[in-house]
This record gives C-alpha cells, structure tokens and sequence, in this order.
C-alpha cells in the first residue's frame, strides 16, 4: 500500500484554500481524537450507520477464538475519514 502526501506552497498572489487551523489538517483522526472534538456526535452518527451496515449485510461471524480452533482469524479496527470539497470544508463523515 501507498500512501501520498500533498503539499501546498503558495504566495499571497495566487488562489488558496480558505485557512484550516493546523490540528484539523489530519483527515483520519483517531477514535480517540475524533470523540474529544466538537462535532463527536457526527462521528458517532457515522459509526453507528457503519457497524449496523455491516451487521445488515452479515459479513462476519463472531466467535471465542478461546473456544475455536480457528487460524484465519480476522480482526477489526474503525478507521474515521473526512472527506472535504473544492475549498476544503468537509463534506462527509465517514467511518
């Protein structure tokens, strides 16, 4: 996997994007990062529409990896993303 990193250099002249304090620059925060924000009940909003997608479409199946003897075992991880417009207000949420 790969990842890219944009960077933006400008002078005073030219077009810009409206100023984005430098702590909401990070469009995946943390779980953690996320809920300690103002707008935490959008991203709990987003999670909760997310975690009942995925129990409506029955794409897993919880065992006791205790009890199974099971080597495929999968694990799971919530990734938050926010997606942002032309001008850089976010658009969507999601989880």
């Amino acid at each position: 996997m790969y990842a890219m990193l944009a960077t933006w250099e400008h002078s005073p002249n030219e077009d810009s994007p409206p100023n984005i304090p430098v702590d909401d620059l990070s469009d995946t925060p943390t779980l953690k990062t996320a809920l300690a924000r103002p707008k935490k009940d959008k991203w709990i909003d987003v999670i909760h529409s997310e975690l009942n997608n995925i129990k409506e479409q029955e794409v897993y199946e919880l065992v006791d990896p205790k009890e199974e003897n099971i080597s495929n075992i999968l694990g799971n991880k919530i990734v938050l993303h926010q997606k942002r417009g032309v001008t850089g207000k976010i658009k969507h949420y999601k989880a």
